[in-house]
């Protein structure tokens, strides 16, 4: 009788492993299953981008080490770009059901998605058809990485911690709860 050889993963490995596919759908455009079925066909990918993973940890640390810091202490990330953000919003919006909204971190307005596009309304209680904007360069700052007026902080929370509200009904909305994470 033949056996099936079994394989022994760590929680960090399956952990990786569901980041690559998640960064394979977004980058494919495709599902979350799909990605997974490319991955089982190409398991060398997940190998690659383990081994690749690590050897950028080791090259950081040199980094840090030759300059002085630590990579504890590192310097913060770089501002978030207008691209960063949208991308963001459309893979959380995609996640829900069609029509369901994100709330604007601070300016008490929601983004959207129609089509592949997002929008978004100033106002919480906005209508989409006739308060949408467009999300351009010319509202993000992008050395500081938020919308203009507002800060970082306000603006990436929308994306970061974000909270879902239902599609319009013209009741006046109340934010959808969300587990906390």
């Amino acid at each position: 009788m033949a056996t099936t050889p079994t394989t022994t993963r760590s929680a960090q490995y399956v952990a990786w492993e569901t980041q690559v596919a998640e960064a394979l759908a977004e980058l494919c455009g495709c599902d979350y299953g799909d990605a997974q079925a490319i991955i089982a066909v190409t398991p060398d990918l997940v190998t690659m981008s383990w081994a690749l993973q690590e050897r950028a940890k080791v090259a950081a640390e040199k980094i840090y080490a030759a300059s002085g810091a630590s990579s504890e202490g590192a310097a913060p990330a770089a501002p978030w770009t207008l691209r960063q953000f949208v991308t963001q919003a459309k893979a959380l919006l995609r996640g829900h059901p069609p029509g369901t909204r994100l709330q604007d971190g601070d300016a008490g307005g929601y983004f959207f998605m129609q089509g592949d596009a997002v929008f978004g309304c100033l106002h919480l209680n906005g209508d989409p058809e006739e308060d949408a904007v467009d999300l351009d360069d010319d509202l993000w700052d992008a050395a500081r990485g938020c919308w203009e007026g507002s800060t970082p902080e306000a603006t990436l929370s929308a994306v970061l911690k974000p909270v879902f509200l239902p599609p319009r009904d013209g009741a006046q909305e109340q934010p959808v709860p969300t587990s906390p994470s």
